[in-house]
């Protein structure tokens, strides 16, 4: 039941979708990004997104840069998500997350995490596979803890980095993109331990 539900949910988001894209110019299709990738790369791909996304309304931001995001799965596979970063709330991460998803379930959440860059920018690579598997799963307790639990798998440097992201997409509702988030209570943390609760003290603030 829980799968069918979620596959409605992705059959319905498509729709919106398609039907966002078509009202915007092509500058902002799927398509073109995806000839962009090809063109140029997915990094300087994603600095020309930031440029032409930069000014226009945070409803359209968001919409292309979910395009972005499908163009970027479909033209460099795993490795392309090291080029999605936290901007336009996160479009570009939780298209590429949920695509990922619906195509291979969450066993190769572990092989996009390794695609993640090293140094600093591996901690924000994390944080968007932790608001991916919120937004995908759901933002109810069972559904975090399923979220926390995926990324209790990943690799020690970034498992932190997961969990943060996905108590900051619980508590802001970042990709949901449907108006102010409840305001949750600190006493949430009050559940968990070690990392996970120094994930979770620590999102609080970023409400």
């Amino acid at each position: 039941m829980a799968w069918l539900l979620f596959a409605a949910a992705v059959i319905a988001y498509t729709a919106w979708f398609v039907v966002a894209q078509l009202s915007l110019p092509p500058e902002a299709s799927a398509r073109y990004w995806a000839g962009r990738i090809e063109e140029v790369g997915p990094a300087a791909a994603s600095a020309e997104l930031g440029q032409f996304l930069s000014g226009k309304d945070r409803a359209t931001q968001h919409i292309v840069a979910h395009g972005f995001g499908d163009a970027l799965y479909d033209t460099a596979g795993l490795s392309g998500f090291a080029s999605c970063d936290a901007q336009f709330s996160f479009g570009c991460a939780h298209e590429f997350t949920g695509r990922l998803i619906v195509d291979h379930g969450f066993e190769d959440l572990g092989t996009l995490a390794r695609s993640c860059p090293s140094g600093a920018s591996s901690t924000l690579c994390a944080e968007e596979i932790g608001h991916g598997a919120v937004a995908y799963l759901g933002y109810d307790q069972t559904s975090l803890a399923r979220s926390l639990a995926l990324c209790d798998s990943l690799a020690d440097l970034l498992r932190g980095g997961c969990f943060l992201g996905a108590f900051e997409e619980y508590d802001e509702r970042t990709m949901l993109d449907a108006g102010t988030p409840p305001s949750p209570s600190p006493s949430l943390c009050d559940a968990f331990s070690g990392d996970e609760k120094i994930a979770c003290m620590s999102a609080l603030p970023q409400r």
